[in-house]
Order: structure tokens, then C-alpha cells, then sequence
């Protein structure tokens, strides 16, 4: 079997059938399931990559589609008071390993920084940089490189 039949069927056809038997209806991005990234309707915001948060190559601030994509997880945040999220910074592999970490760190502290002034309490938030040390997707192309430069959270009060 091809490399990238393999990649398809890890990254898309198998997530997207777990996704379904988890009972999700909607799939936004079959990319997160059990530890590989997805989005779905009825989904836990809380867990996941958090969809329209994009980066440029080298740039850590957030546009306003990040924002509003944020906001749902404050208002999350806001319905599960007992929540403890892990925020998690990636970057594509451009640059060197020791740039990128720096780079995935500023991103994780720009979302951190964002939901403690909508108003979730920093005490509740883990950010941690991860630079290029854990891509979803190969980093050969232009596409893949920009799934790789991406925020997750994850919640750790469970």
C-alpha cells in the first residue's frame, strides 16, 4: 500500500468512521479523533484543534476568525467551571527546530493571553509550545504545513 493511501485512510477515511460511531452528526475537519484532529457539531469544544485558529508562516498574533473561534471555547469555559484545558502550540517544520519552538510558545501564550482577557482565569489554563515535534500531516506541501501550524486543546479535569 502506497504512503499516501496509508495517510488517507489515517488521517481521513478511519477518523471520520470513528467520529460517526461516536454519534457526531456534523464533521467540520475529520482530522481529530482519539488523538488525530477533527471538529464536529456535537463535539467537546474543549478537546481538539481549534478550528479557524490559523497561523502564517512565522507569525503568532490572531485575526479576528481566531477570536471568534476562542470565543467559543470562553464560553465553553464559562459553562464548565471545574474545566482545566491544556492549550497546545504547533508549527510546521520551517526554520529551525529551536525557531519554531519560540514560535509555537508565542502562539500558545497569544491564545492563552486572549482567553484570560474574555475572561477565563489563567489558573484553569496549561499552554505548552510543541514547535514542529508533533505534525498531524506531512510537511511537504503548502497545505500540509499550514494544518501543521495549528493550536489544540485538550481537557485535563477528566
Amino acid at each position: 500500500m502506497s504512503q499516501r493511501l496509508c495517510n488517507v485512510l489515517r488521517f481521513t477515511v478511519i477518523p471520520v468512521l470513528l467520529v460517526m460511531m461516536a454519534g457526531c452528526q456534523s464533521i467540520d475537519n475529520p482530522l481529530r479523533v482519539f488523538g488525530k484532529p477533527s471538529a464536529c457539531a456535537t463535539c467537546d469544544p474543549l478537546n481538539g484543534v481549534v478550528q479557524g485558529v490559523v497561523f502564517d508562516a512565522d507569525q503568532h498574533a490572531l485575526n479576528e476568525q481566531a477570536r471568534r473561534s476562542l470565543d467559543q471555547i470562553v464560553e465553553a469555559m464559562r459553562q464548565e467551571l471545574d474545566a482545566v484545558i491544556a492549550i497546545e502550540g504547533h508549527t510546521d517544520n520551517r526554520g529551525s527546530a529551536r525557531d519554531n519552538l519560540e514560535l509555537s510558545k508565542k502562539r500558545v501564550m497569544a491564545v492563552a493571553r486572549y482567553l484570560v482577557v474574555r475572561g477565563v482565569s489563567a489558573s484553569r489554563l496549561r499552554p505548552h509550545g510543541f514547535g514542529e515535534s508533533r505534525p498531524l500531516v506531512s510537511n511537504a506541501d503548502d497545505e500540509g504545513r499550514r494544518t501543521n501550524r495549528r493550536i489544540e486543546v485538550r481537557r485535563l479535569d477528566l
